[in-house]
């Protein structure tokens, strides 16, 4: 994830989760009267907005894990204390960080059927990344690239130390329940509760991984945003870590030996991995760029049909009429120019039409502004266009948050951020 994929908003996700996990372990949600205790409510927040926040696929996965885990503390919890608990968390600090975060969520999930992303390619064909056991016991760790089917160039390799952690575990597991079914006594063991249950979320990673899960991969269809499943492999780390220090702590001499040798393996490894090398374009190489900022264009609105992107100028121009455009200014969301036309046209901005765009003209010299309505047809294809008369006319256009979705969103969150400034500074 680090050397190769490189995307940054699924390693802040990777490193938020343990401070997540270890927040809801401490379990003191409140906002206290003190500095000190002001600042941890602060920080627990912060982790969970910016774990809310990092990335979208990653928090899909996340809160699933999170909501496990918050389970487990629940029932471990004395009885009296299970409602506060769930209580206070859901209070404190669930609501506000959702309602710091929902400018993002709210527009994400209420327009998600004006893009693509439902219907992209990574999504429908999600199945055909899974996994076989033999990329996951081993394949060379390299750059490369996740291909539909079982031939890849991206390794899924999950290392030496989680392969003989989950061995061992597996193992003692399948130990214990062959002595109960055989109605032997077990053997005095000091396995915690958390034991079982980072071993179980560990094997279920690596399960689901694999084309072994696929029948229950369709019945839980709705995760198909997810992509690619053996994006599970990335928290596998995190949730058999805990694996790692049990057995180091517990086994002797010869096995603690054995351990350190592996991870001193598997640290050889990582020494010797490199970087992906990036590459950069020219200034003109990203201007005739033939696709979206996103991977196979599936954020693109669904109306957008417009294939010579490549052809990209800062600049309007007419369909069906004949006419001047002259621009004033330019950027990716406002810009302003001049429209002088002879004949009755359509005007054309390079720019997909997504839901937040507005366009105002009015006559030259004139002061009223009107905002314009949006035309689209084949020679169109899902572009910022407009019809105007003869005449000579100023315009202007400027991508923003005039939704309701956007609207509502926005209005949470600056609620949400001034009940939080409330509480820190109220004495």
């Amino acid at each position: 994830l680090l050397y190769y994929r490189g995307s940054i908003g699924e390693v802040m996700v990777y490193g938020l989760l343990p401070w997540l996990m270890f927040i809801l372990i401490k379990g003191k949600f409140k906002p206290a009267k003190k500095l000190k205790g002001k600042l941890w409510w602060l920080f627990q927040i912060l982790v969970i907005t910016g774990f809310l926040l990092a990335h979208n696929v990653s928090v899909m996965i996340g809160v699933i894990l999170v909501g496990a885990w918050s389970v487990f503390l629940v029932f471990k919890t004395k009885k009296r204390g299970k409602a506060k608990l769930v209580k206070n968390f859901i209070l404190y600090l669930a609501v506000l960080s959702l309602g710091l975060s929902l400018w993002f969520w709210l527009p994400a999930l209420a327009e998600m059927k004006e893009v693509v992303v439902g219907s992209a390619g990574l999504q429908s064909q999600y199945l055909l990344h899974l996994t076989t056991l033999s990329e996951l016991v081993y394949s060379p760790l390299k750059f490369g690239y996740s291909y539909p089917g079982h031939v890849n160039s991206l390794s899924f390799w999950i290392g030496w130390v989680n392969l003989v952690v989950l061995g061992l575990f597996l193992s003692l597991g399948l130990l214990r329940l062959a002595l109960k079914l055989r109605k032997t006594s077990c053997p005095e063991t000091n396995q915690p509760a958390w034991f079982w249950f980072f071993g179980l979320i560990s094997l279920l990673l690596v399960f689901f991984e694999t084309w072994l899960s696929k029948p229950a991969w369709q019945m839980l269809n709705y995760l198909r945003f997810i992509q690619f499943p053996w994006r599970l492999g990335l928290w596998l780390a995190i949730f058999s870590l805990p694996l790692v220090a049990w057995f180091l702590a517990n086994f002797k001499k010869w096995g603690v030996v054995f351990l350190t040798l592996i991870l001193t393996a598997q640290l050889v490894v990582i020494i010797k991995a490199r970087p992906m090398e990036y590459f950069h374009l020219t200034k003109l190489g990203y201007e005739v760029f033939p696709e979206s900022t996103s991977t196979q264009n599936e954020n693109r609105p669904v109306s957008f049909r417009y294939t010579q992107i490549g052809d990209w100028q800062p600049t309007a121009k007419v369909l069906d009429g004949a006419g001047e455009i002259q621009v004033l200014s330019w950027n990716g969301t406002r810009r302003s120019y001049l429209v002088k036309l002879e004949t009755e046209g359509v005007v054309v901005e390079p720019t997909m039409r997504f839901l937040g765009w507005q366009t105002w003209v009015r006559p030259a010299g004139q002061k009223k502004w009107r905002q314009v309505k949006y035309v689209d047809n084949d020679q169109v294809q899902g572009r910022l266009a407009y019809k105007l008369a003869v005449g000579q006319w100023e315009v202007k256009s400027a991508f923003g948050q005039k939704t309701p979705a956007r609207v509502v969103g926005n209005l949470v969150f600056l609620i949400t951020l001034g009940w939080v400034g409330y509480k820190l500074i109220k004495n």
